[in-house]
């Protein structure tokens, strides 16, 4: 099975905006991840939401995932 995109990764957990606003990331940033890609360190630190075996493991980001990071 395909890897998904990281930019299939920022739709499916809600988008920029939502990313930006429950991980306290600055929209630009996340913004950028659809074209330059998610930084390793990044991925590494939120892993549970950016390194998923596959498209259905993920599941849109909400204000009790804030409580997680």
């Amino acid at each position: 099975m395909k890897k998904p995109t990281d930019a299939d990764v920022i739709q499916k957990l809600g988008g920029v905006k939502n990313i930006s606003k429950i991980l306290n990331i600055p929209y630009p940033t996340v913004n950028n991840w659809k074209s330059r890609g998610i930084a390793a360190k990044t991925k590494v630190k939120y892993s549970q939401y950016f390194m998923p075996d596959s498209l259905d493991d993920i599941k849109r980001l909400t204000e009790a995932d804030r409580l997680k990071v």
